[in-house]
Formats: structure tokens, sequence, C-alpha cells
């Protein structure tokens, strides 16, 4: 039986394999991410706080706008990428943390910088692919009268176009973890995953599923009074749900990558 044959089981297979290594190795999870996505959000509580401020201003700063958007772009995710080197290099490696995280520095840059790339690649095919569905949906209402039936079919062809973009964006993470521990690289990990777009599908959607209840403490937590007392309480919810929910994406991307490049078995 092939890996990724398409079969659900198998797709499941890697998100059980994925889910032990979160929860059977819960002190380096803990100790991996727990205080860097603590920093990170409340980060982004102070970001999500700075850009409602700025928006209900009549007169908006230029500077302060670039500030948002160079801390939202460079320094924001740097607690996250710390983390993420940590824990594949924990996985793939064997390489503990004690107390706090260690910093790779020349591994974070990397892993950055391949992160960076794969974005950029992941939103040309974004516009190219909208560019599609905008011009499918012009000859849908043209070709179809019934406006129920242009709107199902439209609702199904732009989630074809999700799971197909963030399938894209998965095969392409594969290589993050090489990035981590110095192996292999964007071109190494699309070879190795060649021919597996159906399980990368499914997978897709599992992922998705992952994190749909952090975004949703997320979405809620935006409507919340922005007092002290109430912003504790968001930074605690939000990184009870965050700490399962990222690492066990990260580990996704670790299990790919082992499996797939290192042509590791599934245990």
């Amino acid at each position: 039986m092939t890996f990724f044959g398409g079969k659900v089981m198998n797709v499941l297979g890697v998100f059980g394999h994925s889910f032990r290594q979160v929860f059977g190795n819960w002190r380096q999870t803990l100790r991996i991410s727990a205080l860097l996505l603590l920093i990170m959000i409340i980060g982004q509580q102070w970001l999500i706080e700075s850009v409602m401020q700025a928006g209900a201003s009549q007169h908006p700063s230029f500077e302060k706008s670039l500030f948002i958007l160079v801390f939202n772009t460079f320094i924001l995710p740097i607690p996250m990428i710390i983390a993420a080197v940590n824990w594949h290099r924990f996985i793939l490696l064997g390489e503990r943390v004690g107390w706090l995280p260690r910093i790779h520095l020349r591994r974070d840059v990397s892993y950055f910088w391949r992160g960076i790339v794969i974005t950029l690649c992941a939103m040309a095919i974004m516009v190219l692919g909208a560019a599609i569905v905008f011009l499918f949906a012009l000859a849908a209402q043209e070709i179809i009268p019934n406006q129920t039936a242009e709107a199902v079919l439209l609702a199904v062809v732009g989630l074809a176009f999700f799971i197909a973009v963030y399938a894209f964006m998965l095969r392409l993470g594969v290589s993050l973890p090489g990035a981590a521990i110095g192996g292999a690289t964007i071109r190494d990990s699309w070879r190795a995953t060649r021919g597996h777009w159906r399980g990368f599908a499914l997978l897709t959607l599992l992922a998705f599923l992952v994190v749909l209840p952090f975004v949703a403490v997320s979405m809620l937590s935006i409507q919340a009074p922005h007092d002290l007392a109430d912003d504790m309480v968001v930074v605690a919810l939000k990184l009870l749900f965050a700490v399962p929910t990222v690492m066990l994406l990260l580990s996704i991307l670790t299990t790919l990558y082992g499996h797939f490049v290192e042509q590791r078995a599934l245990v």
C-alpha cells in the first residue's frame, strides 16, 4: 500500500502519529512552546489594539502604521519560528531542551526566509486562482439562469480552490523542517512528495478542523472589552488553544518530512 494513495486511513495515520508526538512528549511540548507562544499572543493582543486605535483615528500616523506593518511581518513571527525550529530538531534529531528553548540563529533565519518564499509562491497561486474563479463566475452568470444553482456551484468551486491552494502550501511546507535541521531544500521536498495530491488535500481539511477552534477563540476575543483583566483572560484562553493547535500542525510537517524526505516509517 502506498503512503497517501488517496485512502483516508493513511492520512489519519499521519494525523495520529503527529498527535502522539505532541501529547506523548508533553513536557518537551510545553517547554518548547508555552513561553514563546505566550510572548507571541501578547504581541498579537497589542497589535490588535493598535490596529483598532489606528482605524478609529481620523488622522492615522504613517510612522505608526509602518511600525505595525514591520512588527507584524518581522517581529511577531520570531517566537513562533524559534518554537518551530526547536520542535523539528527535537523530533528529527532528538535534541531536547531544558526549561527554555534554544536559539539556533542560523537555522531560525533560514526558517524565516523559507517561510517567506513559500508565502510568496502561495500568494502568486492565489492571485492566479482568484482570477480564474472570477472569470468562471462571470461565465456562470451567463450560462446558469438559476441564482441558487449558481451560488452553490461557485461555493463548490471556491472550496475546491481553497483546498488546492492550502494543499499546495502544505506540500511546500514539508521543506520547513529541512530548514530547521539544515536538511532538504524546497526542491528536494517537492520531488519527494510528488504524486500525493489527494492525500495533501485530505490532510488540508483535517488541519483546517484542527485550527478552527483556535480561530473561533481568536475571533471572539476581538469582541471582548479591552481592559487589563479581560486581556489577561483572553491571553490565557488563546494560549490554552494555541499550544496544542500550533504544535500539532508543526508535528504534521515534521511527520511528513520524516516519512517522505528521510524515508522513515510511521510507527
